[in-house]
Order: C-alpha cells, then sequence, then structure tokens
C-alpha cells in the first residue's frame, strides 16, 4: 500500500491537529498560569511562615541564651556566696557548743537583774567621785596653809641658829668698844 502524499499530508495535518488539540486540552495556558499563580502563593506563604519561624526561633534562641547567660551569672553568684558560708563541720563544731552559751531570754533577764545594780552602783561612784573631789580641795588648803605655817617655822628656826651660832652686830659693836 501506497499513500499519496497528499493524503498523507492530510494524514499528518489531522494527526496534527488531533495532537494540538490534546496538547491544548492538556496545557491550557490559562489553567497553567494559574496552577502557577498558585504554586507562586503557596510557595511564598510557606516561605513567609518559614522566615516568620525562622525569625521566631531566633528570638527564642536570643532569649535562651540571654536567660543561660542570667543563670550562668546568677551561678556563680550563689558559687561566690556559698563559699563565704559555713561548712556542715564548722557548723557542726558551732553547734555542738550551743549548750555552752546563754540564749537570749537567758540574757534579757540577766539584764533586767544587773541593769537596775549597775545604775546604783553607777549613782554610788558618781558620790564617790564628788567625795573625793572634796577631800582633794580640803588637802589642797590644808597643803596651802601648812606651807605658809611652816615658812614661819623655817623663819623662827632659822633666827634661833642664828642667834645661837653668829654674833650680833650690836654685841659685836659693844666688844669692839670694850676692847678699844
Amino acid at each position: 500500500m501506497y499513500l499519496r502524499k497528499e493524503d498523507s499530508m492530510k494524514h499528518s495535518e489531522k494527526q496534527f491537529n488531533n495532537l494540538t488539540d490534546l496538547i491544548n486540552r492538556k496545557l491550557d495556558i490559562s489553567l497553567y498560569e494559574k496552577k502557577s499563580i498558585d504554586l507562586q502563593e503557596t510557595i511564598n506563604d510557606k516561605l513567609t511562615k518559614l522566615r516568620n519561624a525562622e525569625r521566631d526561633t531566633n528570638m527564642k534562641l536570643q532569649n535562651l541564651e540571654r536567660d543561660y547567660r542570667a543563670t550562668n551569672q546568677e551561678v556563680l553568684r550563689h558559687k561566690e556566696e556559698l563559699e563565704l558560708k559555713a561548712s556542715i563541720e564548722e557548723t557542726a563544731n558551732i553547734w555542738k557548743n550551743f549548750n555552752n552559751f546563754a540564749q537570749y531570754q537567758e540574757l534579757k533577764q540577766l539584764y533586767s537583774k544587773v541593769n537596775p545594780e549597775m545604775q546604783k552602783f553607777e549613782v554610788n561612784m558618781i558620790e564617790h567621785r564628788d567625795e573625793i573631789k572634796r577631800f582633794k580641795e580640803i588637802i589642797e588648803r590644808f597643803d596651802v596653809t601648812i606651807c605658809e605655817k611652816s615658812s614661819k617655822q623655817d623663819l623662827i628656826g632659822l633666827e634661833k641658829t642664828i642667834r645661837e651660832q653668829y654674833l650680833s652686830v650690836k654685841y659685836l659693836e659693844e666688844v669692839k668698844a670694850m676692847t678699844t
């Protein structure tokens, strides 16, 4: 069987048209554009959600880093404070000695008993201080009086000593007058 060129052309053209119709139906440009736009919007939505999620994740990560630094600083501060605190052994030794010391209530009772006696003692001490002051004044006046009197006594004693041991000018003149 042989085909003529025209028949072959018609047949090819018909096949081409059928194929074009089929392709046009399958590849409808408007449908393709619509699906492309829908796909682009879906991609853009997902990309926006992904960017928002990335931004949120970065913010959460920054917050976690900030919280980590703050917690780390707080741990270091607590560690320094802990180094200043007493150890269990030290507190155990102190606790053993608590029976050797008075409690606050006992100290308060002691204070209420001792304080009035201390005030009486203070008043007594002030009185003694004033009395000592008066005695000092009396002794000072006595010293001044004794000094004045002793000076007079010394002069009287000196005069007596001079009369006994030395010649008076009057007696010396009488003796000179007798010898001449």
